[in-house]
C-alpha cells in the first residue's frame, strides 16, 4: 500500500464514529514505519484534529512500565492540547481547596498557585509544591494517563516486536486503553 493509500485509510478510520478499536500498520524492520508516522501520518491526522502520542515499546516488562512510558510520552508531546490537559489539572487543584483549607495551619500556598505551576512546568512542579505545602497524594501513572488520554489522540505503539511482554498481557493493556 502507498503512503498516500495507507493515510487515507487512517483518517476514514479516525473519522468512523462506530469503529472503537485499534489498527495495525505492520512493515519489515527498517521500512520506514516510525518515519511515516512522523513525518506525513502526524501532519495529515493534526489537520483533522487528531494529535499522536507515540510510545516505544522497547524492553518494557510489566504493567507498571507500560503506563510509566505511556505518561511519559503524552507529557513530552508537544502537542497543544496537552498543555490544555496539564492546566486542566491544575484546575482540578482548585477543585480540592476547599480539602486543604481544613487545615488547622494555613498552608503558603494557595490553591491558585498550584494552578500556576501545574500550567507552567507540569505534573512534576505541582506535586512538589503539594508536597512542599505538607499534602502528600499518590497518583498511579495509569491513573493520569485515562486521566489525560482523551478525544483525539491516536496512540501510536511503536517497536512492538521488543516489547518484553507476553502478547496476551500486551493485547490484554491494549484492550483495557481502547474500552475505557
Amino acid at each position: 500500500m502507498e503512503e498516500k493509500e495507507l493515510t487515507q485509510a487512517i483518517k476514514r478510520y479516525l473519522g468512523d464514529d462506530s469503529d472503537n478499536y485499534a489498527i495495525m500498520v505492520t512493515g519489515p524492520w527498517g521500512c520506514g514505519k516510525t518515519h511515516y508516522v512522523e513525518n506525513c501520518l502526524r501532519r495529515e491526522v493534526a489537520s483533522d484534529g487528531w494529535h499522536i502520542v507515540r510510545v516505544s515499546m522497547f524492553g518494557i516488562t510489566s504493567e507498571d512500565i507500560f503506563y510509566d512510558r505511556l505518561l511519559s510520552a503524552i507529557l513530552s508531546s508537544k502537542e497543544s492540547d496537552i498543555r490544555n490537559s496539564l492546566a486542566d489539572i491544575g484546575s482540578l487543584s482548585g477543585r480540592f481547596g476547599r480539602f486543604f483549607r481544613h487545615k488547622k495551619k494555613k498552608s503558603p500556598e494557595s490553591p491558585s498557585r498550584f494552578k500556576r505551576i501545574s500550567k507552567d512546568v507540569g505534573i512534576s512542579a505541582l506535586m512538589g509544591q503539594m508536597k512542599k505545602a505538607g499534602i502528600q497524594m499518590s497518583v498511579e501513572a495509569r491513573s493520569l494517563v485515562e486521566l489525560l488520554l482523551g478525544k483525539g489522540k491516536v496512540i501510536v505503539f511503536d517497536d512492538l516486536e521488543r516489547c518484553l511482554l507476553d502478547e496476551t498481557r500486551l493485547l490484554g493493556l491494549m484492550d483495557t486503553m481502547i474500552e475505557s
